[in-house]
């Protein structure tokens, strides 16, 4: 839908969640943005592969100095992955934004 917004989830791939783990980690990540920062529910869901932390940092960084809404989940570690590991990061924009339709562009849909 043209001018609608999007949600944007980068789920690290290196980390080897389960399918269980990573549907847990993009709820909270979507439930913390919509929390944070009152937004309405979104037309559209992409979520999409980050092979790395240092990937995941650099997309965080990159969103945030151009002011994007942004919710970076780490998790506690009482299961699967080490405590502090940053698992998801959910991005919330306009769906026909030139510059995030070119960030979604390097990342693979999950």
């Amino acid at each position: 839908m043209p001018g609608g917004h999007c949600l944007v989830l980068l789920v690290r791939t290196d980390l080897k969640m389960s399918k269980g783990k990573v549907a847990a980690q993009v709820a909270h990540a979507t439930a913390g943005l919509m929390c944070r920062y009152r937004v309405a529910p979104q037309d559209v869901a992409i979520s999409l592969k980050c092979p790395s932390e240092s990937d995941l940092d650099a997309a965080y960084e990159w969103l945030r100095t151009r002011g994007y809404k942004t919710h970076l989940v780490v998790d506690a570690g009482y299961t699967q992955v080490a405590p502090g590991s940053k698992t998801v990061l959910a991005c919330y924009g306009r769906e026909d934004d030139r510059d995030l339709e070119q960030f979604r562009q390097q990342f693979k849909l999950l």
